[in-house]
């Protein structure tokens, strides 16, 4: 009895599986299979560029470039800077790029990918590129001074850099027995070096003449792999033509024992500059003096035979005619400049009136300058008459104040030099008699 009513409640659950199951959609195989397959998809690794023949910066002859990852690939794209033309096929594991023309000679050549997808689906997870120099014919790269260029400084060495390597990697002892590529138009004595295998500097022994054009010819050479320069090549530059950079002294109240310093921007001729240089104003058509250099004969020192003339507007003149070092070219442009010496000093002011009378004994005096006058000679022209009684000992110091009144602390260019000033302290003070 049990029995049948458990068949009884099973039938219908039986029957409504069966309809369930006839009457449900068909699932595609292959769909089903992508659906499971994606999320193993998402899990692989990203391919990765093992090795580029020819290496990442070698030369480069315009053959074929191969490109070999870890892993099988499906398909990529390369992009080559500068542009050029060829085609990028998928062999296994290596991507080829094989190029439609010739690259240009002695060119740097960047590879690119666009776009690199492994056969298992996986694409690369950064941008991979490399670069490659294409060979040719050894060639010149650049020069220092460069062709044409003008006012270069007479001190510059002169620098080739070519495009391979030229030389073997020597010492500096085997120096020496190397190659000598440059010739100079006009000629200048100097020592040559190799500083790297491809790079060669010459340096003049003096510097070079102001103010002239140069031509220099690098011999045709042949490169450590066999390569060779097809023509010789040539290049020029001009050196620059001195010029004044400052001249001493300027503005006012200058000392009437100041010295004039001029000091140029390359070595001068002494007699030329000298002859050049002219220290005057109406009433002095021409100032004398002694003149002196330092050792690199940039600075002209002029000291004047007498004391300048107080008050006067004198001009440092220095014309064209002076001539560089090497006496190959005159200054750029003349010079002139002028300054004020000061004028003879008269006492503008005291602190005390003269024959004044009751004056505190602790009291100082001063005296005020129309004009700055020299510390030395101050101390030459001042005379104490002692008037007072045998109990008091006089005494006197000098400062360097400035005449607040004139604006002098707050105008600095009228500041007076130092050793100078406008302003005499006296003091005294009683001490009685030993």
């Amino acid at each position: 009895m049990q029995r049948r009513f458990f068949f009884k409640i099973l039938n219908p659950i039986l029957l409504f599986a069966l309809i369930f199951t006839i009457s449900a959609p068909a699932v595609n195989p292959a769909v089903q299979a992508e659906t499971l397959a994606a999320p193993a998809m998402q899990e692989l690794a990203a391919p990765v560029l093992l090795s580029t023949t020819p290496a990442s910066g070698a030369s480069w002859d315009g053959g074929p470039v191969v490109f070999t990852f870890n892993e099988a690939m499906a398909s990529a794209q390369l992009a080559v800077t500068p542009e050029l033309a060829g085609e990028t096929t998928v062999d296994g594991a290596n991507v080829i790029f094989t190029p439609g023309d010739a690259p240009a000679a002695n060119t740097l050549y960047r590879f690119s990918f666009v776009e690199a997808t492994a056969a298992s689906g996986a694409a690369i997870a950064s941008v991979l590129e490399i670069t490659l120099q294409s060979s040719g014919p050894l060639n010149v790269l650049s020069t220092q001074p460069s062709n044409g260029a003008v006012d270069v400084d007479p001190n510059t060495p002169i620098t080739v850099i070519f495009s391979r390597p030229v030389v073997p990697l020597v010492g500096i002892e085997e120096q020496a027995t190397l190659p000598q590529p440059l010739d100079f138009d006009p000629f200048f004595e100097g020592s040559g070096q190799w500083v790297s295998t491809s790079v060669y500097q010459f340096t003049p022994a003096v510097p070079l003449a102001a103010a002239t054009t140069y031509n220099v010819t690098v011999a045709p050479m042949t490169a450590v792999d066999g390569s060779a320069m097809t023509d010789a090549v040539s290049f020029s530059f001009s050196t620059s033509a001195p010029i004044v950079i400052d001249a001493k002294p300027s503005g006012i109240l200058v000392p009437p024992d100041a010295k004039i310093t001029v000091t140029f921007s390359q070595a001068m001729d002494r007699a030329s500059t000298e002859a050049a240089f002219k220290l005057w104003n109406e009433g002095h058509p021409s100032i004398p003096g002694v003149f002196a250099w330092n050792d690199a004969n940039t600075v002209l020192t002029f000291t004047p035979d007498d004391l300048l003339p107080f008050g006067d507007i004198l001009a440092i003149e220095i014309a064209d005619t002076a001539l560089a070092q090497s006496q190959a070219g005159g200054l750029r442009e003349p010079w002139y400049s002028t300054f004020t010496v000061a004028p003879t000093p008269t006492i503008k002011s005291t602190s005390i009136l003269p024959d004044a009378r009751g004056v505190n004994p602790e009291s100082e005096l001063r005296i005020a300058f129309t004009a700055p006058v020299s510390e030395t000679l101050l101390f030459e022209a001042i005379r104490i008459e002692e008037v007072v009684t045998s109990t008091q000992v006089i005494s006197f110091t000098y400062t360097d104040l400035y005449d607040l009144t004139n604006g002098f602390e707050q105008q600095a260019e009228f500041a007076p030099p130092p050793g100078y000033g406008t302003h005499l302290m006296l003091n005294w003070y009683k001490q009685p008699n030993t």
